[in-house]
């Protein structure tokens, strides 16, 4: 095949969306789609070489595996050492081992599945992750070992005339279940191989199906192509449930595109697009790095700009030194792929990733200060995993004795980071503790989530079994309730205040698109009900708001002292605190009126002299920017020893 121009073109289009979507988001919110694009072009290419291979009975899958790693290993492995050597200098430990995790799984090509049993490709948290970009590299990958194996059985068994119309049905099926899965798990839709397939299929559609046009028909569907990349660039957002059906107009607008085959546009043309082609893959692997660099280190936003002109400058670099190099061949045999050069890149990359990994982040190499406040992150509630992982309908989780059950807590990951607070509260020993807790799962009756963020059980039933649960079994034991309400309300909210989520993520009877007075209503209600529900059968004790620090203060703490022995303690104003919980002491207070509610408040326990802690004597109080510590939630202990002796003195 001839080198195609407007390919290369559509390519400069594709990473120049991408690039500008990462950087601003607010400018091109639909950018993340050149990604979409990308995979079509990549199934044409890749459809091309095996068919035109099988066609010719010259296809050698040892020479295919092998191109394959030539075009996107070396270029990959520099980026990688590039960040290993980078984080030695300027990464905390615990940063500095997720780093040598992401690379182990980078290099080897199954960093889509380590990202998927994360969080979502557009939550806050995954843009700290330096090589979350590299989930599309693993979803190609993956494609290109099985894609040549399944052309190879349908050209033996089916022969080269029913080819195309099986990879016709193929496309068809694929995208049918992308579609099912986009409804059942968007996270695994977005990241895995089997809800992607479709859109690399639809180039291998474009090569066996080639439409025959004049020169006016060409630049029309041309035209009519880009038109539809454009839409959705400008159309879709974070927001869109991605992919799925939305996914068709970019990838459409790409087979387009491709069928058109114009050279003689600007897209073939115009030496800046030429030219940002044959640089896009490196262009996007080095873009990312700096995008996470300027959140990570709180640079100033406008550095953007240099970011995205440092991405071009290495992507060049990138191109014209590393993705240029020719690597002697030794052969086409199955063990001649072993020993070439960009595979046992490959190797090295994998034991740089395990050595970072197992050394816990190299931390020998850091103080003292460095280590304490950065293992913070990981001092956790020990029995959080437990927690988290039963179904609803499992038995409760229960410290200490089964028997003799003096307290109860129910609510989120904010129940679940204080829950050995309350625990300490108790004598173990003698008493018992019942704990329901779900991350992301509020406790009020009927919640439900909008898709993009729903959590992995559904809330609603597993809180109306645990009230179910409580009434049968533990009547008039004291039920805490622990929940992080503003968050569901109004979103998380960024180092200026700003939302992140501009709507509220949760609803009861339709999805708002704001926080108004319908919703407000319906919620006030919801959680009244629910509240007034559980205080008929049990004193309840309702947690306020645990104050939110806004940066993820074991890393701040720890990298602040990589560079400095003497660092100010971690803080926010308690005005702020107030201020972000405004709603939720307002729900607060309506509840207590109408309900038989205690509200437990952290403030004098977590706040002092007008401002609210997040480390104390360079020791973190949180194990993010908002989850109580294992360290931090030990303040909390004489709050919950007051409500239970007060209770006691009542009975008595």
């Amino acid at each position: 095949m001839d080198f195609r121009k407007d390919i290369n073109g559509l390519r400069a289009v594709a990473v120049l969306a991408v690039v500008l979507f990462h950087f601003y988001p607010n400018l091109l919110p639909g950018g993340f789609a050149g990604v979409d694009v990308f995979f079509v072009i990549s199934g044409f290419l890749m459809t091309g070489i095996i068919a035109r291979g099988m066609d010719s009975q010259q296809f050698s899958l040892v020479r295919f595996y092998k191109a394959r790693a030539k075009r996107i290993v070396p270029a990959l492995f520099v980026l990688c050492s590039a960040l290993i050597i980078f984080g030695w200098f300027f990464l905390i430990p615990s940063e500095y081992e997720t780093l040598g995790k992401y690379v182990d799984k980078s290099i080897t090509f199954v960093s889509n599945t380590q990202f998927y049993n994360e969080a979502g490709y557009f939550d806050q948290s995954s843009k700290e992750k330096w090589l979350l970009h590299t989930w599309s590299l693993s979803v190609e990958w993956q494609f290109y070992i099985i894609y040549p194996l399944i052309l190879l059985a349908l050209y033996k068994f089916l022969g080269s005339e029913h080819v195309k119309k099986s990879v016709l049905v193929i496309t068809v099926g694929s995208f049918l279940y992308g579609l099912y899965l986009g409804n059942q798990d968007p996270k695994a839709s977005y990241f895995l191989l089997q809800s992607r397939a479709w859109e690399m299929l639809l180039g291998g559609v474009a090569y066996f199906y080639p439409m025959k046009l004049g020169s006016v028909s060409r630049k029309v569907l041309e035209a009519v192509g880009l038109l539809l990349i454009l839409i959705s660039y400008g159309t879709f957002s974070e927001q869109s449930l991605w992919p799925g059906y939305l996914a068709l107009v970019p990838t459409l607008g790409a087979f387009f595109v491709i069928q058109a085959a114009n050279q003689s546009t600007v897209l073939s043309n115009e030496w800046l697009f030429q030219k940002v082609g044959k640089w896009s893959y490196s262009i996007y692997l080095w873009h990312w790095p700096f995008v996470v660099a300027i959140l990570v280190f709180n640079l100033d936003p406008v550095l953007a700009i240099v970011g995205i002109g440092l991405s071009f400058v290495f992507g060049f670099l990138s191109y014209r030194f590393v993705e240029s190099i020719q690597y002697a061949s030794r052969g086409h045999s199955v063990w001649s792929i072993f020993v070439y050069t960009p595979i046992l890149l490959i190797i090295i990359g994998l034991l740089m990733g395990r050595t970072v990994r197992l050394t816990d982040g190299m931390e020998f190499h850091y103080s003292d200060a460095v280590v304490i406040a950065s293992s913070e992150s990981e001092n956790t509630n020990p029995y959080g995993s437990m927690l988290f992982e039963q179904p609803f309908d499992h038995a409760p989780f229960i410290l200490g004795q089964k028997d003799n059950v003096k307290a109860v807590i129910v609510g989120d990951s904010h129940a679940d980071a204080v829950t050995t607070a309350l625990s300490a509260a108790l004598d173990l020993n003698k008493e018992g503790l019942v704990v329901y807790t779900r991350a992301s799962c509020p406790f009020i009756l009927d919640v439900k989530f909008k898709k993009q963020y729903a959590a992995i059980y559904p809330c609603t039933l597993g809180i109306r079994h645990i009230i179910d649960e409580l009434k049968k079994q533990y009547v008039d034991v004291p039920v805490f309730v622990v929940n992080r309400l503003a968050t569901y309300i109004d979103g998380d909210i960024n180092l200026d205040d700003y939302p992140i989520y501009e709507h509220p993520r949760i609803y009861f009877t339709k999805p708002y698109s704001e926080v108004n007075e319908n919703f407000i209503a319906e919620l006030r209600e919801k959680y009244k009900g629910t509240l007034c529900e559980l205080g008929s059968n049990h004193p309840v004790y309702l947690m306020a708001p645990i104050p939110e620090m806004h940066v993820d203060v074991p890393k701040t703490m720890a990298r602040r002292l990589i560079f400095s022995d003497n660092v100010e303690d971690i803080s926010i104003p308690l005005q702020r605190y107030q201020t972000r919980n405004k709603m939720v002491f307002e729900l607060n207070d309506a509840v207590v009126e109408k309900c038989s509610v205690n509200i437990l408040d952290p403030v004098s326990n977590l706040c002092d002299d007008g401002v609210c802690m997040g480390s104390k004597g360079g020791r973190p109080l949180y194990y993010d920017d908002d989850h109580l510590s294992e360290f931090g939630n030990m303040r909390l202990i004489p709050l919950f020893k007051n409500a239970l002796n007060e209770l006691d003195s009542t009975k008595k």
